[in-house]
C-alpha cells in the first residue's frame, strides 16, 4: 500500500466528517424553524354582509411567546405591514378593516381566529396572516408570514 493511498483514505475520512458536520448543522436548523406552527385554513369564502370566522390554531415546541393572548393580524403584501387588526394600534388598522374585526383568542386552547363583519367586496382575495406576540422577534421567531389565508 502506497502513502497515496493511505493520504486518500485520510482524504475520504475528512470528506464524511465534513458531510457528517453539514448534515447536523442543517437538521438542527431544520428543527428549530420547526419550533412554531400556525394552523388555518388556506382559502375561506364569507358571504356578503355577513360575519365570518377564520379559524386558527398556534401551537409550539421551543420559544414560547412571552404573551400568547397578543394576536396581531396583517395584510400580506410585497412591502410593509398593513393592520388588518391591532387592539393596541386600533387607529393604525387600515381602513377597510377598521371597526370589523376582533381576535377571538384563549391561552388555553391557543387561538387566534379572526372574525370580520360585516364581509364586504373590499375582502375579496386579499391574503392575511396572524402574527402571535409580534413584539419579541428574535432569531428563533416563526415566519408567520408564511401561513396565509385568501378570503
Amino acid at each position: 500500500m502506497g502513502v497515496s493511498q493511505v493520504c486518500g483514505t485520510i482524504h475520504e475520512m475528512s470528506g464524511l466528517s465534513h458531510f457528517l458536520l453539514t448534515f447536523c448543522i442543517l437538521g438542527y436548523l431544520f428543527c428549530s424553524s420547526n419550533t412554531w406552527y400556525v394552523k388555518m385554513p388556506s382559502n375561506i369564502k364569507g358571504l356578503l354582509g355577513s360575519c365570518l370566522v377564520i379559524p386558527c390554531s398556534f401551537g409550539y415546541y421551543q420559544y414560547p411567546p412571552q404573551n400568547p393572548e397578543r394576536v396581531v393580524w396583517y395584510q400580506y403584501v410585497r412591502s410593509g405591514y398593513p393592520l388588518v387588526y391591532d387592539d393596541w394600534y386600533p387607529d393604525y388598522v387600515i381602513s377597510i378593516f377598521k371597526g370589523k374585526t376582533r381576535v377571538l383568542t384563549s391561552t388555553d386552547s391557543m387561538t387566534c381566529s379572526l372574525q370580520i363583519s360585516p364581509v364586504s367586496w373590499s375582502h375579496h382575495r386579499l391574503k392575511i396572516y396572524p402574527w402571535v406576540d409580534p413584539e419579541n422577534v428574535g432569531t428563533s421567531t416563526y415566519r408567520f408570514f408564511d401561513t396565509t389565508v385568501i378570503m
